[in-house]
């Protein structure tokens, strides 16, 4: 199935859960990260149960220091 992380379209399994396509994608799952998918905020201790579906839009938003 289809779905877009960060407006780059990618194919995952069917069923695939939030942290399998961030671990499968290279994704660093370090602290100060946020996930959204459809716009809506997924807590990092849903991910493991966080079920994809065709044409999910995922965004990744990892913060940064400075001023």
């Amino acid at each position: 199935m289809n779905i877009t992380i960060n407006k780059n379209i990618v194919q995952v399994k069917e069923n695939s859960t939030l942290k399998e396509v961030i671990v499968a994608s290279g994704i660093n799952s370090q602290l100060g990260m946020a996930v959204a998918v459809n716009n809506e905020v997924i807590t990092k201790s849903k991910w493991d149960t966080f079920c994809l579906k065709e044409n999910d839009n995922i965004v990744v938003i990892n913060a940064v220091c400075g001023g």
